[in-house]
């Protein structure tokens, strides 16, 4: 309900010069936001962002929003904000999908800074490593903590119903499990006719997409349950517990500033959901492609104090140690891995500054330690507009799941049927071939308990082993009778490829043509 109180924001409070505070304040979270997204606008997205790439393709070109056109419309991307802003783009701009998603990141964090309250700890939450990681990802992330900054900003300021309601379908459409966030906060506001009209529009919502898809439900969504999920062994599943407890520890980490503020049963009810959201998916979902905390980033908005207090000394000195211990074992992700997974120890240090800062003197302070923070990130230079295509070709040439790829490309027909667990890349570099993910996502069915007999009968032209933590699935293909007729090519990378033996004659000609 309206409170009749002015509208907060994290300009609002200042008695000296607020105009002027204003303006300098803006242009430091300008210059951070603007920064990360110059410096590291050449590091390549997550895989998983060239999905909503080939999608909106056929969905603009073929008027069905299908991963391959022969299998039909498929429902799996679990964002379809996203996937609609994706379709938007490529149809204007098809060579920039990713260079607009990461201008749309942009934009929804600023406007996040805005709308929360509590100053120094919006620009906490929304600058700290986990919203500012979120400008690389080219995924839905900054845009649903955008979303989440402005459904909470007319809840706690405006109260309009019909508002709430947009607000909160539209970030169940950015990402379901947001639904944990809206509903619960307006259980907590005690507002039951805005919570009655939301599902009733969800219920709308699924309708449709049912009506589009065939299924309501992105397939992505109910693979990454832990409860009664068969799509991956106990292996993997192992291996997510031990990165979710990386990325959770993470997270965790980084958000002790801003609970540490929270004070009085009204600030920890408004928290509530926040924390349930983060308990959610550290107890049911498996972590793939969790980095920098993303699973979790959603309930920044939530955490986020009305007034942030600074640490006290001891509490950030212990805050401080415990995050260097932690990096020192092992327990937070560091310079390790690929230039996606890093997290670089002067972020770490950065932050801790900008903690230190907060609350101890003038709030723009706080953006202008993060910016330091952001120049000293070991530099991706390059311009941040990038094509889709160059950052697809330094996928292909570094990272080892698609060696061989390229000659796939160049020596086998356009339609060519690749099998594949990481399909992002294979399914921008062949267009016009038949990409089947092996992980199910976009191929519904395609499981450890049928990739054998499927890829029988399919008899596709090139088989990449599934990723080596797949190892179920990648035991099921080998043991089987699916590679009779097919000879390994690539020896060596997490994916080795095998190629049908009545293509090696063409592919030999053709590598040695190219001088490949």
């Amino acid at each position: 309900m309206p409170s009749g109180r002015p509208v907060l924001s994290p300009l609002a409070g200042s008695s000296r010069s607020p105009g002027a505070v204003a303006a300098v304040g803006w242009g430091l979270v300008a210059s951070v936001l603007l920064a990360a997204w110059w410096l590291r606008g050449a590091l390549p997205p997550y895989d998983d962002a060239f999905f909503f790439v080939r999608l909106a393709r056929h969905t603009v070109t073929a008027g069905v929003p299908a991963w391959n056109l022969a299998d039909g419309a498929v429902h799996g991307n679990t964002s379809q904000l996203q996937q609609l802003w994706a379709t938007l783009v490529w149809a204007v701009h098809p060579t920039h999908v990713v260079a607009w998603s990461r201008g749309l990141a942009v934009l929804a964090l600023g406007v996040a800074c805005g709308l929360l309250r509590g100053r120094e700890g919006a620009l906490l939450a929304v600058l700290g490593p986990v919203g500012l990681a979120t400008l690389t990802t080219g995924m839905e992330t900054a845009l649903v903590i955008g979303l989440g900054a402005a459904f909470l900003f007319e809840l706690r300021h405006r109260g309009r119903a019909g508002w709430l309601v947009v607000w909160a379908l539209l970030l169940y459409l950015g990402r379901p499990d947001t639904g944990l966030l809206t509903v619960g906060s307006l259980v907590v506001a005690r507002r039951p006719r805005v919570t009655g009209a939301l599902l009733v529009a969800v219920g709308g919502a699924l309708v449709a997409l049912w009506a589009v898809y065939g299924s309501p439900v992105p397939t992505s969504f109910l693979t990454k349950l832990v409860v009664g999920t068969d799509a991956y062994g106990p292996a993997f599943l192992q291996q997510s517990a031990e990165a979710k407890l990386r990325h959770g520890l993470f997270f965790g980490w980084c958000v002790v500033p801003l609970v540490a503020s929270l004070s009085g049963r009204a600030g920890w009810l408004q928290a509530a959901p926040g924390v349930a959201f983060v308990g959610y998916h550290l107890a049911l979902t498996v972590d793939v492609m969790g980095m920098h905390g993303r699973f979790f980033a959603p309930a920044l908005p939530w955490l986020v104090p009305s007034m942030y207090r600074a640490l006290p000394w001891r509490l950030w000195a212990a805050w401080a140690l415990a995050g260097a211990m932690l990096l020192a074992a092992g327990m937070l992700p560091g310079a390790e891995g690929g230039p996606i997974n890093q997290v670089q120890p002067v972020t770490y240090l950065a932050f801790a500054v900008a903690v230190a800062v907060a609350g101890r003197g003038p709030w723009p302070a706080v953006p202008a330690v993060l910016l330091v923070g952001v120049l000293a990130w070991p530099a991706h230079r390059g311009v941040p507009t990038r094509s889709d295509a160059v950052h697809v070709a330094t996928y292909t040439a570094q990272v080892k799941s698609f060696h061989g790829l390229d000659d796939v490309a160049a020596c086998l027909p356009a339609e060519v049927h690749v099998l594949h667990s990481e399909i992002g890349v294979p399914g921008m570099v062949l267009p016009q071939g038949r990409v089947t993910d092996l992980g199910g996502l976009m191929s519904p069915g395609w499981t450890h308990r049928t990739v054998d007999a499927r890829c029988e009968e399919a008899r596709p032209d090139v088989v990449f082993l599934p990723h080596e933590h797949y190892r179920r699935l990648r035991r099921a293909l080998v043991e089987g009778r699916c590679l009779q007729g097919y000879r390994q090519v690539v020896v060596g990378g997490s994916s080795p490829m095998w190629l049908r033996r009545d293509h090696l004659p063409t592919m030999r000609a053709c590598t040695a043509r190219h001088g490949r």
